[in-house]
């Protein structure tokens, strides 16, 4: 769902208990509204495999991997969005 594209938008609240070792990836239509010469889109499908390949990768190179992958199915078609993502890694609870 798309966060803070408009004022006054009530957003539903969800809880989620991460396991240490999770990895969380929030990106920007851009990744998946890639297109390419045949004006394909990348699409969830793709970004869903690609996540799957890279699982387990630490974080820098997951994103890495992932914004290679996108350039590569574009492959010279223009750019017609951000291209904006982002991983952060659980690691584990903090105790007091």
């Amino acid at each position: 769902m798309a966060l803070g594209v408009m004022e006054d938008i009530a957003y539903a609240e969800k809880t989620v208990q991460l396991i240490p070792g999770t990895t969380l990836v929030r990106y920007t239509d851009g990744i998946t509204e890639a297109f390419n010469p045949s004006d394909e889109a990348f699409g969830e499908d793709r970004l869903a495999a690609q996540l799957t390949r890279s699982a387990g990768q630490e974080t820098e190179p997951l994103l890495a991997e992932l914004v290679a992958a996108v350039q590569r199915f574009a492959d010279g078609a223009p750019q017609s969005d951000d291209i904006t993502c982002l991983a952060m890694r659980y690691v584990r609870a903090h105790t007091i």
